[in-house]
């Protein structure tokens, strides 16, 4: 009989979902890690700073921009310019918060701003400007959205009766926008000094893409060693692998050196 040095590792057990509760142990059963993200929302594991002039909100920043305004094309140009996309409000608390920001000071003035919605690409089939379909959550106004006269294909804030919807107008008009990006999150305890959560994920997709097409070609099992300290981290890495189209099953974990092997599909 073997030893228990000797024994081997069995098979791997089903891979969680995003929200990782631990990663399979050697017989194939989930372990339960205390840094596991099941219970812990992103401000428990990590401090998030925004940049100059954005709110955090539920983990995402946001800012209105100044005036002049801008067309829809290049609002959403300025905000990739600090690094996000123009507001995409795909939730009632999120779109409730987004109308308490860009309130004017003036209570009597009516002031409107793009958010990243629109239907250039399909008439009357809305979509984000991060690609995803419009979803069950809505915020139109009365008799909208409408494509009233000169196609409207973009979305905005404005007025209607007494309340801030949302309303489609062409999108080659100015008017004020809102954008938002994710904000960078540094470890809460100091380690990896520097390092922020936005830098990671954008570093990863290309060099984790890059690993997985070489190594297909050469038809090869693609593994990807990832020298990291958090389960935090990897499971953020495994969302970015997902979102991707890429199937991804965490096979063991060795939380004390810090290494993770992940196996993609």
């Amino acid at each position: 009989m073997p030893t228990e040095a000797e024994a081997p590792m069995g098979t791997v057990g089903p891979s969680a979902p995003i929200e990782l509760t631990g990663f399979p142990n050697p017989t194939g059963q989930p372990e339960h890690h205390p840094t596991s993200t099941s219970n812990m929302s992103d401000t428990d594991l990590f401090s998030a700073t925004c940049p100059k002039d954005y709110t955090e909100f539920r983990g995402i920043c946001y800012r209105k921009s100044e005036k002049p305004g801008n067309s829809f094309s290049n609002a959403a140009a300025a905000c990739r310019k600090d690094g996000g996309t123009l507001a995409m409000p795909k939730d009632a608390a999120t779109d409730t918060f987004l109308i308490s920001l860009h309130k004017p000071e003036d209570i009597y003035s009516i002031e409107y701003f793009w958010i990243g919605l629109h239907d250039q690409h399909r008439e009357g089939s809305f979509e984000w400007v991060d690609g995803t379909p419009l979803g069950e959550y809505t915020s139109w106004g009365q008799g909208q959205p409408d494509d009233h006269g000169d196609g409207e294909d973009c979305v905005l804030f404005s007025e209607s009766n007494g309340r801030t919807r949302w309303s489609d107008f062409p999108c080659y008009y100015y008017f004020l926008f809102i954008c938002q990006v994710i904000p960078d999150r540094t470890d809460d305890d100091g380690a990896n000094e520097g390092r922020s959560l936005k830098n990671f994920i954008r570093a990863h997709r290309s060099c984790m893409v890059a690993v997985v097409v070489i190594l297909t070609i050469m038809g090869l099992t693609t593994v990807i060693l990832m020298i990291k300290m958090e389960i935090s981290e990897l499971s953020v890495a495994v969302a970015a692998l997902s979102n991707m189209d890429i199937k991804v099953k965490p096979i063991v974990s060795f939380e004390k050196v810090g290494k993770t092997l992940v196996s993609v599909q």
